[in-house]
């Protein structure tokens, strides 16, 4: 568990955060200037606070009252910037390398990854999307105690990104760390993370999931406006990052290249990816690809149709209502308008039936160890770098 109390004045307000992380992916999001880059500095200790102290475990990383400080170097950090700092006189295996502590292997990172193509080619030959590869592989190559992930997206195309992502939400159940993600992107947020944490002027306005954090936002408001201390998030903050895991079994593999996958004693349908009959899976669903009907799809193009039962409604500020719905044991929840909740007359209680196109759903494999992420008091972090010219440890 990483802890982090701590005070930093900045221009014009002071970073004032207490949070605690455990193991799994917390998302960092507020507007710039809130002070999030900084935090993720004071915990790699690249700067250092006014006061105040970071802990991991019983390890203290820094304490103002007894003026302990351990050094960058001892923090066991890795962390991915915004913009690749690898060095670009070296190939790509010199720059893993140079993150490997002792005599540690990096074969299952280079796998994990996927920069084993990239190994012997030089830095300066090599994309964005894959220096942010290597940046990764270089961070997790001294299996780093916590991960610091500063808007790794930035600067990427469309496909980048893409493809970044999905390398990242392979990767990032199976590091089993805590790991602190900074961005502005709900849906890359609700992809990768199960806990929230919302920042603004240096304090931290809210945390916990998504709902919880994204649920009293106003509308019409400027995520890029510094220093706004209320409500700061936009309006379809909700919409983007509102998601829900559903665990169940791969049940069977289609040869059309559909996964069909049992939640209970029903069933799915989703795209199969890189599993096998057996595999135990969880697969997510955004709330708003949810269509809701008090009778079971026919004859629609979304293939997926679950039963379930209505257990709350909750009014949100933008004229939605989030339905929160019991299915199987599992917790799925839906956007819909708060007219459209009225003409189906929605209620707690009241089966409903929960309709879904398959292309809806990512899957990724159950971790044992983060199978059920708490709702921390705060988040997860952790990260480490030694500055432009030094790789990550």
């Amino acid at each position: 568990m990483l802890e982090v109390d701590v005070r930093r004045k900045l221009s014009g307000f002071t970073l004032d955060v207490k949070l605690t992380f455990d193991v799994g992916v917390t998302a960092i999001l507020g507007p710039s200037g809130a002070g999030k880059s900084t935090l993720l500095r004071l915990i790699a200790g690249l700067d250092r606070p006014d006061g105040g102290s970071i802990r991991l475990g019983n390890q203290i990383w820094f304490d103002s009252a007894s003026g302990t400080e351990r050094d960058v170097r001892h923090r066991q950090v890795g962390m991915m910037f915004q913009h690749p700092r690898l060095l670009s006189h070296m190939d790509v295996l010199a720059n893993v390398e140079l993150g490997l502590r002792d005599e540690q292997s990096y074969e299952e990172v280079v796998r994990l990854t996927g920069v084993e193509p990239l190994m012997l080619r030089p830095v300066a030959s090599l994309s964005g999307g894959e220096k942010q590869r290597v940046m990764l592989a270089r961070a997790l190559a001294g299996k780093p105690k916590v991960l610091l992930l500063d808007e790794p997206f930035t600067g990427l195309d469309q496909v980048s990104r893409r493809e970044l992502l999905n390398r990242l939400a392979r990767v990032l159940p199976e590091v089993r760390v805590p790991v602190l993600f900074v961005t502005h992107a709900f849906d890359e947020a609700a992809r990768l993370a199960q806990s929230f944490v919302h920042l603004s002027a240096g304090e931290v306005i809210s945390s916990g999931t998504a709902e919880e954090v994204l649920g009293g936002m106003a509308p019409n408001v400027d995520l890029e406006r510094p220093g706004q201390r209320a409500a700061d998030l936009p309006a379809d903050a909700h919409e983007a990052a509102t998601s829900s895991l559903i665990s169940g079994e791969v049940a069977a593999l289609e040869s059309s290249g559909l996964a069909r996958v049992r939640v209970g004693g029903q069933t799915v349908d989703a795209p199969a990816g890189n599993f096998s009959v057996g595999d135990r899976v969880y697969l997510r669903l955004w709330a708003r690809d949810v269509v809701l009907s008090p009778l079971p799809g026919r004859q629609l193009s979304a293939r997926n149709s679950l039963a379930g039962r209505i257990n709350a409604l909750e009014k949100l500020h933008n004229g939605q209502v989030l339905v929160r719905i019991d299915i199987e044991g599992e917790k799925i929840a839906a956007l819909v308008m708060a007219q459209t909740a009225k003409d189906l007359r929605l209620e707690a209680g009241k089966p409903i039936f929960v309709i879904f196109k398959s292309t809806a759903l990512d899957l990724s494999m159950v971790v044992e160890e983060v199978a059920a992420p708490k709702a921390p008091s705060a988040p997860d972090a952790g990260s480490k770098e030694a500055g432009a010219d030094h790789p990550v440890e």
